[in-house]
């Protein structure tokens, strides 16, 4: 099954409408993005003001990316490939006030109970304790802003582009890159399969964490002009996340397992084998430091 993310949550937010034009209809927001908005300036200014890194120490950080899993398109003697992630530092604590990051993420619930413990909480267990852990490491990044991208293909063609001043004030970036022909075995109008290439993508002219640098490789579907592509939404459509319920739909994002919504696994493979060279994507308002979590977990199915 082949699939691509896109996050829109970072369209809508205000400071990049002001610094890049972008445009969105407020008068159609999803429901997970009326309270992710909010939770998330409040996450931020609370980080930005507990930061356990001084200003010395965090420029000296290497810098970390995520990229997601991406799509082109066969324009007629090019691909027009999509290339979107976050570029960060860790900006994690640890130990209790780690602990206290994940309270305050949550709605009526907690890791422990402490001083402002309730009957009616949700006091997570072992295994939701320690995934929380795993997403507020994960949320708990400082966004590097203005960061350039530099994109490159290595096997059939070896390919290169920069884009500079490519990252938004949250660390995102979403760009489009052009590859030629060459780089795929077949040329998009001469094929109705779809093609793989790993492209890889990383900040240009800076450090990067030495350990991880096989995330900074993006396996990328080529899409031809014909067949056919499938866009779904992910929360309650492919996950169980209960966006209706604040204090459920944050327990499912950020202290539980990604849980299938039932028998939707099964009719996903269905479309796929009945119909080859089906195309997927789907979306989320879920902010893109967290998305891993979405794509380990559609992909596990």
């Amino acid at each position: 099954m082949t699939i691509a993310v896109t996050s829109p949550t970072n369209s809508h937010d205000d400071t990049a409408i002001e610094r890049y034009g972008v445009q969105h209809d407020p008068r159609h927001p999803t429901a997970f993005q009326i309270f992710v908005k909010p939770i998330r300036k409040l996450i931020y200014h609370v980080l930005h003001k507990n930061k356990h890194l001084s200003p010395e120490e965090e420029a000296k950080a290497p810098w970390h990316m995520l990229n997601l899993p991406s799509y082109g398109n066969w324009t007629g003697d090019a691909w027009h490939v999509r290339l979107h992630g976050n570029v960060y530092r860790p900006s994690a604590p640890e130990g209790k006030k780690l602990d206290n990051f994940v309270n305050f993420c949550l709605v009526r619930a907690s890791i422990k109970k402490e001083r402002f413990w309730r009957k009616h909480f949700t006091l997570l267990n072992e295994t939701e304790a320690k995934q929380a852990r795993v997403q507020a490491k994960e949320l708990a990044t400082t966004p590097i802003y203005n960061a350039s991208i530099a994109a490159s293909i290595n096997g059939l063609c070896n390919e290169s582009q920069n884009r500079t001043n490519t990252t938004n004030v949250d660390g995102d970036f979403n760009t489009f890159v052009h590859f030629s022909q060459t780089c795929a075995e077949q040329a998009g109008d001469s094929t109705q399969q779809i093609q793989f290439v790993n492209i890889t993508v990383k900040p240009g002219d800076h450090v990067l964490d030495a350990d991880n640098q096989d995330q900074y490789v993006v396996r990328t579907a080529l899409v031809p002009p014909h067949g056919l592509t499938i866009v779904s939404d992910n929360d309650d459509v492919l996950r169980v996340a209960e966006v209706w319920n604040w204090k459920q739909a944050l327990l499912n994002t950020f202290a539980r397992h990604y849980q299938p919504i039932d028998g939707m696994p099964e009719i996903l493979h269905k479309w796929h084998n009945s119909t080859p060279g089906t195309h997927f994507h789907y979306i989320s308002d879920l902010p893109q430091p967290l998305s891993r979590f979405y794509v380990t977990g559609t992909d596990a199915q």
